[in-house]
């Protein structure tokens, strides 16, 4: 079952598929500088504009140690 959306500047619905999906990224405005958030977004097909979907987290690779 694929989930629909409604775009919030065409009002057109539409199903989300995951090859339509890509990831983005966004500056966080907080004390340390060049970090980054990362979400997936799709574009409408009817209007093109982007719409956000939720917030993705990078996979932790085990062995690799934070400094």
């Amino acid at each position: 079952m694929m989930k629909k959306i409604k775009c919030d500047i065409c009002n057109k619905e539409y199903d989300i598929k995951k090859e339509d999906t890509y990831i983005v990224t966004k500056e966080k405005k907080d004390i340390f500088p060049f970090s980054k958030e990362l979400f997936d977004a799709i574009d409408c097909p009817e209007c093109g504009c982007q719409k956000i979907l939720k917030r993705r987290y990078l996979k932790k690779i085990e062995g690799i140690r934070e400094k």
